[in-house]
């Protein structure tokens, strides 16, 4: 199976050679400079070689889904005084923000 068959078979409950495998993360910089000095091979210029070396399959692409009202509204002030501010955000809630504080006593 190819790895994306792989990946539709197992996403729909059918019968897969084996599970997908996935490294999506790359180690810390820390990390990666401490596996040099502890003896990584030199071949593995990034963690992409480590991938390949490992056998996993390239992660699935991610695609960003808006997930808000379409088309995306902008917010909108509807009211201003000196002490505070309402307005209704992207998704048409009402926002009421202090634009001071008052501190009564020591």
């Amino acid at each position: 199976m190819t790895h994306r068959e792989r990946f539709v078979a197992c996403m729909l409950g059918r019968g897969v050679d084996r599970p997908p495998y996935w490294l999506y993360w790359g180690p810390w910089g820390t990390t990666w400079r401490r596996w040099q000095d502890e003896g990584m091979p030199q071949r593995f210029a990034d963690f992409a070689d480590v991938r390949r070396h490992l056998g996993a399959e390239p992660p699935p692409h991610v695609v960003g889904v808006n997930c808000g009202p379409c088309p995306k509204l902008g917010p909108r002030v509807l009211e201003e005084t000196d002490a505070f501010v309402v307005s209704v955000d992207s998704f048409r809630m009402s926002v009421f923000v202090f634009t001071y504080f008052m501190v009564i006593g020591c």
